[in-house]
């Protein structure tokens, strides 16, 4: 009887130092800080707002939508060009050994690969992926899901697993910069900021008027944000929301400020050693503003929807969704020079 007392004692005890070391986990992972004073982000994050078309390695291995290729994704090195079957050039972002990419032809979800191995594939997250951001080694994701209660902004680790919803509710653009994630809501299209934890949610307001942001797109650079205001010339999309005459304006991430810069849509951002350039679109075509001088011009007159930038080379996507047949086109902001991706000198 003493003998089997001790037996079970044994098994209480047991199972209790189990139930400890799984709730000490647990506590740890929930206690979890992902704010710091430094972080690695693993491409430009204008980019990814702007559908990541393009993303290149640090060993200058080029990754792109590929219209030549029906938009599979296409790596162009000076070895040759490599395409992967059935994938899908958009929300490109590159960690470790792994490419990450948007299946939009196949449902959307965001799925990644082994770039040595392409025939090995995974799906991260199984909902429409809008667009995706890497920062120290986790993943944050606008999901997307008209059918369900799904939507909002999730962190998860690279593998998918740890999945946790930040943002409920529909979201129509987000972008990283500088410890917080910005975005804005589907419902009102108003402007928030958390940090990387979900925490410290505010709303970007002006703080002279106390007037709100209402836009579908925009882009933070610098401690400026760049945005398309769906309220110009009071057009009823929101009381108490910023009026402008120009539909693109930028404000100050602390609300301090705020401009109305040109008519057109937000793009990106390019910068050299002397000066910032706003790159928009304006009746199809690109232009960019000079953030010094306000001196705009025309910089490609061809169809263009999105733009990536990547070191100081601008990539313009004339997006052929429906014929899987899209032109990217290479911009020397320097001296004009315009190319086409993926097109040989001998071609």
């Amino acid at each position: 009887m003493i003998f089997f007392c001790k037996q079970r004692l044994k098994k209480y005890i047991t199972v209790i130092k189990i139930f400890m070391i799984i709730s000490l986990a647990m506590s740890l992972n929930a206690c979890t800080d992902y704010t710091s004073e430094h972080h690695t982000v693993n491409s430009n994050p204008i980019n990814s707002v702007n559908i990541g078309f393009v993303a290149q390695s640090d060993d200058g291995r080029l990754y792109f939508q590929d219209g030549r290729n029906e938009n599979n994704i296409t790596q162009l090195s000076d070895s040759g060009d490599l395409t992967f079957e059935n994938t899908y050039g958009m929300c490109l972002l590159l960690h470790d050994k792994y490419l990450y990419y948007r299946n939009f032809g196949e449902g959307a979800e965001l799925m990644r690969l082994e770039i040595e191995h392409p025939e090995q594939r995974e799906i991260i997250s199984d909902i429409n992926t809008l667009q995706a951001v890497i920062v120290d080694q986790m993943i944050y994701a606008n999901v997307v899901d008209m059918a369900s209660d799904q939507n909002g902004m999730y962190r998860m680790r690279l593998d998918g697993t740890q999945k946790k919803r930040l943002v409920s509710g529909g979201i129509n653009c987000m972008q990283y910069e500088s410890d917080y994630i910005y975005y804005a809501l589907q419902q009102r299209g108003q402007l928030f900021r958390i940090d990387l934890n979900g925490k410290n949610r505010a709303e970007i307001l002006w703080q002279e008027t106390g007037e709100y942001v209402v836009t579908t797109h925009f882009i933070v650079n610098n401690g400026w944000i760049y945005f398309n205001n769906s309220n110009r010339e009071g057009d009823g999309k929101g009381f108490g929301a910023i009026d402008s005459s120009q539909s693109i304006c930028r404000m100050r991430v602390d609300g301090t400020e705020f401009e109305e810069l040109v008519m057109g849509n937000v793009a990106n951002i390019y910068s050299n050693s002397e000066e910032d350039y706003l790159l928009y679109i304006f009746k199809d075509n690109l232009y960019a503003l000079n953030l010094n001088t306000r001196a705009t011009r025309q910089i490609l007159n061809e169809r263009i929807h999105w733009v990536n930038v990547i070191d100081d080379v601008v990539y313009a996507l004339d997006w052929q969704a429906e014929e899987k047949n899209s032109v990217i086109y290479i911009i020397d902001m320097e001296n004009g020079a315009v190319t086409v991706l993926g097109e040989r000198v001998d071609e």
